[in-house]
């Protein structure tokens, strides 16, 4: 039966945080070819699912933030070795666009259109998303800086 498979990739991909997990998943549901009361996968759908589940689930990124080590898997985060939180998804991908080019200045705006696309204009929602995830990250956080008029960048250490 296909679903297991299908179900265990949705779930591998709502921990990544990752749109194109999310994505993957859609097209593996409908890559499902009924056979009587139940699907099955096509060989390269089973390749593909093996392959996805592997890079999302077991993807590691590693940052340094003011003198600590952030360790994120997922939409999970855990700092020098304290409790791993769970992030929000727009969290985790803040998160990740500010990761992408530490030092760098990302525009409010950008993130706005990154995280958010189309549902959201207000650039307010990424001022709240950054605090609260400088919060969530505990001494880290602080390695997120604000420049003033500009947006934010992940202090290079």
């Amino acid at each position: 039966d296909a679903e297991p498979v299908i179900d265990a990739l949705e779930a591998a991909a709502r921990r990544s945080g990752d749109g194109r997990a999310r994505a993957a998943a859609t097209r593996l549901r409908a890559l499902v070819v009924p056979d009587d009361a139940r699907g099955e996968l096509h060989e390269e759908a089973v390749a593909a699912y093996r392959a996805l589940a592997q890079t999302y689930s077991d993807r590691v990124r590693r940052l340094r933030l003011v003198g600590s080590d952030v360790l994120i898997q997922g939409r999970v985060v855990a700092a020098n070795g304290d409790a791993p939180v769970e992030l929000s998804g727009r969290e985790r991908e803040v998160l990740e666009a500010l990761a992408q080019r530490p030092g760098v200045v990302v525009s409010k705006r950008a993130l706005l259109e990154r995280v958010w696309g189309e549902a959201e204009t207000d650039e307010h929602v990424v001022e709240v998303t950054v605090a609260r995830l400088r919060r969530r990250i505990g001494a880290a956080g602080s390695g997120i800086e604000t420049v003033v008029r500009r947006g934010y960048r992940l202090a290079a250490d």
